[in-house]
Parts: structure tokens; C-alpha cells; sequence
């Protein structure tokens, strides 16, 4: 088993808890808009994620996704550079292949800042 972390806002996952899935790739951007959902693979990322896009929101939901329940319904999780301009840049958890059953969405408490 592989762990990878996911930021979600309260609302999107109350949408998710009522529909069965979950599709938001990141912050106002659905996984049929980017083509993949957003992940990070270590509390760094999540910290770096948080301050870049969500910094004003303070009631944010962490979500823990272990890679072998996702490969189970038929995703994939693929290393890719956060900045796809720059191919030396930190490599990031993309979850492809659809939209993420809302039953392995498990929640978590923040890491330690």
C-alpha cells in the first residue's frame, strides 16, 4: 500500500458524500476540465499545495487515498512534475482514470506545520 493526499473543500465533499464520487481535480477545476485529480505525496506537498491555492480558507478537509484501493477501481497514480513546464520540478500523485468512488475517500487530521 502507497498513501497520497488530497486537499478538498468542505462543500465539494458534501457534493461527493451525496452523488457517491468525488470529482474535483483541485480547487474550482473538475477532473473533466485538468484530465487527472490533483494529489501530493508527503505533508510538504500538502503544505505547499495549501499555501499556493486554498491560503484563505481555513476549514479545508485532507484526504488520505491509498493507491491500492484506487488501482482496485480501475485508476492510476502517475509521478508527474508539478510544473509541467519544468520537467525538473517536484513530482506529483495524478490520479487518472476517472472520477474517485466517494468510499475511499478517507479523512484525515492535518500534519503538524
Amino acid at each position: 500500500m502507497s498513501t497520497i493526499f488530497h486537499i478538498a473543500l468542505p462543500e465539494d465533499l458534501a457534493d461527493a458524500e451525496r452523488e457517491g464520487t468525488y470529482d474535483m481535480s483541485t480547487r474550482d477545476v473538475t477532473l473533466g476540465e485538468q484530465g487527472y485529480i490533483h494529489a501530493s505525496a508527503n505533508a510538504a506537498q500538502v503544505e505547499m499545495v495549501r499555501l499556493a491555492i486554498y491560503d484563505d480558507r481555513d476549514d479545508l478537509v485532507l484526504l488520505e487515498l491509498d493507491t491500492d484501493e484506487l488501482a482496485e477501481v480501475g485508476l492510476t497514480v502517475a509521478m508527474e512534475p508539478g510544473d509541467p513546464d519544468d520537467p525538473d520540478s517536484d513530482l506529483f500523485p495524478h490520479i487518472y482514470g476517472g472520477v474517485i468512488p466517494f468510499r475511499l475517500l478517507h479523512r484525515i487530521e492535518w500534519p503538524t506545520r
